[in-house]
C-alpha cells in the first residue's frame, strides 16, 4: 500500500521540486494550490503525512493543520516557513504539528525526512504491553491507554510518554526529551517545545483521570507518577 502525501502549497516551482523527489511507486500524491482546497480534501480524504507551507491564499497553514490534526492523531505533519519566530514554533506545536522546515530549504532533504519520519512512526518501541496501575502502553500498537481509554497522542507526544513510562518516578530532562525527539527523526524541538507537548499530553490524560500522572521538576524536567 502507498503511503498517502498531501503537499499544501501554492508556488508551482516548489511544488514541482517537492513531488519529483517522491518515488510514485512509493507514495500517492495530492497537490492542494491553497488553503480552502487543503480543507476540502481534508473532510474527503485520509493521509499518512502532510507537508504544508505557512503561508497561503484564504486559509494558513495554521488552520490546515489544525484541521487535519483534529481529524487524525496519527498523521505526520511538516510545516514549512520562511517565519522562524520562536512564537510561531510553539503555536504549531501546540496545534500538533510535528516538524519546522525553514525556507530555502532541499526538497532531497525533505523527502529522506519524511521517508525516515513514517518508518519510526511505526518502529518506535517494540516489545509487548507494559502496565503501570492504571495506565497500559502497548508498545505494538503504539497505544497508551489510561483506564482503559486510548490516548489520541501525535507521534511526537507518543514518544515522550512513552520515554517518561520506560522511567517512572525518574526525572527526565527536557533536554534529554528534545533529543529523543530528535533522535527519532521528529525535528528540533528546543526546551520550550517539550513544555507545550507535556501540556497537550497532560490535557488529554485529563479526560480520564484526576491524577496528576507527569509531574514539574523545576529546572530539572519531568517524572512520572501513578497514584
Amino acid at each position: 500500500m502507498k503511503n498517502r502525501l498531501l503537499i499544501v502549497e501554492d508556488e508551482e516551482e516548489i511544488i514541482r521540486l517537492i513531488v519529483n523527489r517522491f518515488d510514485q511507486k512509493v507514495y500517492e500524491i495530492t497537490v492542494a494550490k491553497e488553503g480552502k482546497e487543503a480543507i476540502r480534501f481534508i473532510a474527503k480524504e485520509d493521509y499518512d503525512v502532510a507537508i504544508i507551507d505557512f503561508m497561503l491564499p484564504y486559509i494558513d497553514g495554521f488552520e490546515v493543520s489544525r484541521r487535519l490534526r483534529q481529524k487524525s492523531s496519527e498523521i505526520l505533519i511538516i510545516m514549512i516557513s520562511a517565519l522562524g519566530h520562536e512564537e510561531n514554533k510553539i503555536k504549531g506545536y501546540g496545534i500538533g504539528i510535528d516538524d519546522f522546515i525553514a525556507k530555502p530549504f532541499s526538497p532531497k532533504e525533505l523527502a529522506i525526512k519524511v521517508d525516515a519520519l513514517l518508518k519510526r512512526r511505526y518502529v518506535l518501541i517494540n516489545g509487548a504491553v507494559t502496565s503501570l496501575k492504571f495506565i497500559r502502553h502497548d508498545h505494538a500498537s503504539k497505544k497508551i491507554f489510561i483506564h482503559e481509554h486510548p490516548l489520541a497522542l501525535t507521534p511526537s507526544e507518543y514518544l515522550i510518554f512513552s520515554l517518561l513510562l520506560s522511567r517512572p518516578r525518574h526525572i527526565v530532562s527536557r533536554d534529554e526529551l528534545s533529543q529523543a525527539v530528535y533522535d527519532h527523526g521528529f525535528g528540533e524541538i528546543d526546551v520550550r517545545g517539550i513544555d507545550t507537548h507535556i501540556y497537550n499530553i497532560r490535557k488529554k490524560i485529563a479526560h480520564y483521570t484526576e491524577a496528576k500522572i507527569i509531574r514539574t521538576e523545576r529546572s530539572l524536567g519531568y517524572t512520572l507518577h501513578e497514584f
